[in-house]
């Protein structure tokens, strides 16, 4: 846990490096004007703090998503798997809760719908947050693609160092939406298991009755923000499926225009 916030807390500082290590680079919007003209100056003196400002509040703000869905992770998927799922085997579960939690299905109730005002308060908070995070990483990584399409990555260690900077941050917001995508995932087999091992569970007549109609209410547990992104298994195929199509897209158009 020490070895992970210091990496995150070293995170901005090396997304930064790259306009120190490379202050002439094309991609620094100065550059393109005379260096001896007043425009340049005034241009450089508006767009130095303008630009340090918006990538570590960026790169802030991915550190600050990490962590909170990484704690949001370790204490919701277990309950999920191991205490509201019927499917779990209870020597199996690592951390146990009371026994009383799983004897009586308003118990399982109270817990669920908790869960479920805890996922609402977080996607009202930080969900604004990640399509704007999910579209910023897409173009990313299109931009990585078609770099090593057309230019390659051999060559020139500048062009080199920022293909690597752009394909890691990439790898990193996959791994985070494969994660994020296991509560979903999680909870789905939750619900399902309220279905499937209820008979099994209880023989009162009167619990599976209250079960089945508190499971028809039951909606699964997503990151996200409502009416723009859900992370569920599919985002991630439709993010890699996006990344190759744009890529390729931006290649004939490039060449078509050459």
């Amino acid at each position: 846990m020490k070895w992970s916030s210091a990496m995150l807390n070293f995170f901005p500082l090396l997304v930064f490096g790259y306009k120190i290590i490379f202050p002439q680079h094309e991609m620094q919007l100065p550059n393109y004007l005379p260096r001896d003209s007043i425009l340049y100056t005034i241009t450089f003196i508006i767009y130095a703090p303008t630009a340090m400002y918006s990538l570590l509040y960026c790169t802030n703000v991915v550190k600050f998503l990490i962590q909170i869905f990484s704690a949001y992770m370790i204490l919701i998927v277990p309950l999920l798997r191991d205490e509201l799922c019927l499917f779990a085997k209870i020597p199996a579960r690592q951390y146990r809760c009371s026994n009383e939690l799983r004897q009586l299905p308003q118990n399982l109730g109270h817990a669920y719908r908790s869960l479920q005002l805890l996922d609402k308060l977080l996607s009202l908070t930080t969900g604004p947050l990640l399509p704007l995070m999910h579209s910023i990483f897409g173009h990313l990584a299109i931009s990585a693609g078609y770099q090593i399409i057309m230019a390659g990555v051999g060559g020139d260690s500048k062009r080199t160092a920022l293909f690597l900077a752009m394909f890691g941050m990439v790898v990193v917001w996959i791994s985070v939406i494969s994660v994020a995508a296991k509560l979903q995932k999680e909870s789905v087999k939750c619900i399902l298991s309220w279905k499937t091992g209820v008979q099994i569970h209880w023989r009162s007549g009167k619990d599976r009755k209250y079960m089945a109609k508190f499971r028809k209410s039951c909606k699964p547990l997503y990151i996200g923000y409502l009416g723009y992104l859900r992370i569920t298994p599919m985002t991630v195929l439709k993010f890699v499926q996006g990344v190759v199509r744009g890529t390729f897209r931006s290649v004939l158009a490039m060449r078509k225009s050459s």
